[in-house]
C-alpha cells in the first residue's frame, strides 16, 4: 500500500510539474515582442525621454485604432502601472505595480488614446517596454510593444 502511495504521488507531481512548464512556456512565448496583428492596430509610441538623477522617466502615447476596447488595471486612465520589459538575449520580465490599494480596471475604448510614464533606472542598454491588455468580450491578453529604445 506505501508503496502504490509513493508511485501515485510521484505521477501527481511529475503530472503537475509538466503542466506547469506547459502553461509556463506558452505565456512566455505569448509576451515575446515579435509582430502580432494585434499591434497593427495598436500604435505605442515613446514621446519622451528625460533622465531625472538616477532614472529615466518615459513617456509614451498610445492609440487604440482596434474595433474592440483594451482593458487594463491602474490607478488612473492616464496611467497604467505595471509593464513588461525585454532586451535582446533576455528572458522577458515583469515590471508589477508598487501597491494594490486604489488599483481599478480601466478601458480604452477604440479611437481613444493615454498616456502612460514610466521610470527606469539606468543600465538597461537596449530595451523595448511592453503594455498588456485584455481585448475584446473574450478579454485575451495581448502585450502592446514600443519600439528599441536605447538607454546608457
Amino acid at each position: 500500500m506505501k508503496r502504490l502511495s509513493f508511485l501515485l504521488s510521484v505521477a501527481l507531481a511529475t503530472f503537475a510539474i509538466g503542466v506547469t512548464l506547459t502553461l509556463c512556456s506558452s505565456r512566455f512565448l505569448q509576451l515575446r515582442p515579435d509582430e502580432q496583428e494585434f499591434s497593427r492596430h495598436v500604435q505605442l509610441k515613446l514621446q519622451g525621454l528625460e533622465k531625472v538623477g538616477e532614472r529615466y522617466e518615459m513617456q509614451f502615447r498610445i492609440v487604440n485604432g482596434s474595433s474592440e476596447p483594451l482593458r487594463y488595471r491602474s490607478y488612473a486612465k492616464d496611467d497604467h502601472c505595471a509593464f513588461f520589459l525585454w532586451r535582446p538575449g533576455e528572458a522577458v520580465r515583469q515590471m508589477p505595480c508598487g501597491c494594490g490599494n486604489g488599483l481599478a480596471e480601466r478601458t480604452l475604448y477604440p479611437g481613444e488614446a493615454a498616456t502612460y510614464r514610466i521610470g527606469l533606472y539606468q543600465g538597461f542598454g537596449d530595451v523595448r517596454v511592453g503594455f498588456d491588455f485584455l481585448v475584446g468580450g473574450e478579454r485575451r491578453q495581448e502585450v502592446v510593444w514600443s519600439e528599441a529604445i536605447s538607454l546608457p
